[in-house]
This record gives C-alpha cells, structure tokens and sequence, in this order.
C-alpha cells in the first residue's frame, strides 16, 4: 500500500510547525511539481468534456460518427485516447517516484497511514498539515453524537402537494413534467443558486482558499476537522477557541457562508474580530465539503456542525450564535428551529422564501415551471423554520443589496 501512497496520495500544501503559530509551503521536487500541473490540467480538461458532452455528442452525430461506416474512426480515436491513458500513467508515476524521495511527503504518510490507523498521536499531528481533504481522517460522527434537533419541526412531505400546476405523484401525465423539473433543478437550478460549488469557481478560488486556511491556522489558532453528516457528507469545519481569554470567547458564533463564500475567506472574519470563538463549515460540495448543495444536504450539514460545536467542542446551546449570510440563512434558520435553545440568530442580507427570487429572475414566460422546480427540490423557507425558533433575531438588510431585491431593477424594494 505505501508505494500506492506516494502515486495517489493527497497533494500537500502546507507544513506548520508543532505550536502552529508559523509554517511553510510545501515544496515538492520539480518532477513533482511538473506533474501536479499536468494532472491538474487534464483534470480540468475532464471536467469541462463532461459538462459539454451532449453538445460534443449531438456534433458528432450531425457529422455522422454513428455511422456505420465510421468505425476506422473510432479506432483512431480509441488509439489516442490509449496514447494518453499511458502518458497520464506514467506522470503519476513519476509524481509518486519525485513525493518518495521528498522527506517531507515521506513523514507525511507515516503520519498520515498511522492516524488512519487509529493512532491518537499521529491524528494530533495531523493537524500540522493542509493537504486534500478528502484523504482526511473523520474527527467527528454525527452518530457518535448525544445531542440531537426536534425531528418533528422537519416536514418535507408537504412539497409534492404543494406544488403548483396540479402535480401528483400518482398522476402519469406529470411524469414529463415531473423529469423536466429533475433536470433543470440538477444541471441549471443547483448550480445557479449554489455557484460556489461549481469546479470553475473552486478552481478561480483554490488559492484564496489556501490563504484563507493558512491564516486561520497561524494567526488564529483555527482546528480543521472533517464532520460527517447522517447522509454521508463530509463537511469540512474550521474552528477558533477563543475560551479562557479576556472578551467574548465564552461565545461561539457559528458561521454559514453565502452561495459562492467560503469560510476561508468568509463571514468568520467579523465574530474573530469581535472576540468571540468561531466555527465556520462549507456547503456541501463546497472546497472540501462533499455532496452537493440541496436543502436535505444543507439540513444534515448543519445539523452535525452543531452537534460538533456541543459534543465534541463542549459548548452548550444556550452559549452558542446562529451567524449567517445570504443563502447561509437556511441553514441557520433550519438549525435554530430545531435548537430553540440556542442563543440568538443573526441574519444577514438573506431572503424570506427562495421562490419570489427565483421567478424573478427567469422569464415571465416560464414562471410557472420555474416555481414547481424550486418548490419540490431548491425550496429554502427561512421564514417559516425562523418563526418556529422563540428566540432573539437579528436581521441586517442593505438599501443597495441587488441579489436579495425581488424588484431586480429596483432596489427601493429593499
């Protein structure tokens, strides 16, 4: 399994030191380097083919590719494609020959194979590194948890029946319909509401991210810690102990981001200023968060972030803020309805309901379809889960906030 360590392993970013007050880049051979990029590119390449495929596969069928007589052609095209299978082979090789011979990656596995293991000591040590998340061993269970919401404040069933245009499940000439729905809210509706968890605007924010991480480490103390969610999602969580110091530390703020923020580079910064401990988490399928951003997603996300936050990091509800921004406000509105006891909410430049937003801003024309689809799979209610929560809210709105005016050309609607 070692040698596979090295070929596969996670990429590594940073090395801190033990007390995690200084740090250094990590810097790979050349060989190394040169190959990370590569396979970055081709990566990146990937990417962009999948999510233009059924306009490559629509090209090649009006170019006759299907045909019959076009099998010499996919011959040639199977050869390349082999040529290149090899050549990508041989640079993760090669990567993995460059990582062997660099002392640094070498401790890393060690540490690394051995937290994997179980190894309490190797696990703390693990902390002295930024590498890909998703290699990173799971620091908190939402099953290992004591604490748990009011499940029967959470009704999803009511979204089908209410759904406009006469829907009914058992009704087969909604199936159209019903597909069409799936498919807008899975490849436009997600990815429109939830830009950030789109690979083009990761890859543009990769090294703000990297920033982000490595402040909140070095100046802030921050612990990162991979949380899994009842659905299987692993959340990626960020938190700064700020007890037993003088001011507000006592305090925990929880921080949920806006549609394309993250809390490397997020709302966390305006609580750590003010003295208070912070926890901040990304979106499902957010950096190193995995899934994808739907409301169930975003509901067990949260839910196991305040689990952590009362189990693990030994904060009680009655010290702990819901702080949130933009669509950040579902899950935190989600979360104080289940948690009446938690302190008190705060939301900024967030919405009501997600349905007046969307329809204003597709055409007048698809309107209807527009508010099915949000309704029965993108449907964010914050006003009805905050009106189920007894305690104190503070809502913060801006005179020239244009995402969150339901009159786009507007903003007196604000």
């Amino acid at each position: 399994m070692r040698p596979f360590a090295y070929v596969f392993g996670p990429r590594l970013y940073s090395v801190f030191t033990e007390s995690r007050k200084q740090g250094r880049e990590y810097s790979g051979h050349t060989l190394e380097r040169v190959a990370d990029r590569a396979i970055r590119w081709v990566s990146r390449a990937w990417s962009i083919l999948w999510y233009t495929s059924p306009l490559v596969l629509i090209y090649l069928w009006k170019k006759g590719a299907f045909a019959a007589d076009a099998l010499s052609g996919w011959i040639a095209f199977s050869k390349v494609l082999g040529g290149v299978s090899v050549i990508v082979t041989g640079v993760f090789c090669l990567r993995g020959v460059s990582r062997r011979l660099n002392r640094d990656y070498q401790t890393f596995v060690d540490i690394l194979t051995s937290a994997r293991s179980g190894n309490v000591q190797a696990r703390l040590n693990l902390a002295n590194y930024d590498f890909d998340f998703h290699a990173w061993p799971v620091d908190f269970s939402w099953r290992e948890s004591v604490t748990s919401g009011d499940p029967t404040k959470v009704n999803d069933s009511s979204l089908w029946s209410r759904s406009s245009g006469g829907l009914g499940l058992s009704s087969i000439a909604s199936i159209p319909k019903r597909i069409l729905m799936y498919a807008i809210a899975h490849v436009f509706g997600r990815r429109a509401m939830y830009p950030g968890s789109t690979a083009i605007v990761q890859s543009l924010m990769d090294s703000h991210l990297l920033e982000g991480r490595w402040k909140l480490v070095t100046v802030h103390g921050g612990l990162r810690a991979k949380l899994l969610a009842e659905d299987g999602n692993s959340i990626d969580s960020m938190f700064v102990d700020r007890r037993g110091r003088p001011g507000n530390g006592n305090k925990l703020v929880i921080c949920s981001e806006g549609n394309a923020a993250f809390y490397e580079v997020g709302c966390m910064i305006t609580p750590l200023e003010a003295g208070y401990s912070v926890l901040g988490w990304n979106h499902p399928g957010f950096a190193g968060s995995t899934g994808l951003p739907f409301p169930q997603a975003e509901r067990n996300a949260i839910d196991v972030v305040v689990r952590y936050a009362v189990d693990r990091l030994g904060f009680e509800l009655k010290d702990i803020v819901l702080f949130s921004w933009s669509i950040g406000g579902y899950a935190a509105t989600h979360a104080a309805m289940i948690y009446p006891d938690i302190s008190a909410v705060i939301l900024d430049a967030t919405f009501h309901n997600i349905i007046p937003l969307a329809v204003s801003r597709m055409p007048p024309s698809i309107s209807g379809i527009t508010e099915s689809t949000v309704l029965n799979y993108l449907h964010l209610n914050n006003a009805d889960q905050l009106c189920q929560y007894p305690g104190p809210v503070l809502l913060i709105r801006r005179t020239k906030d244009e995402m969150i005016s339901t009159m786009y050309v507007c903003l007196l609607a604000n």
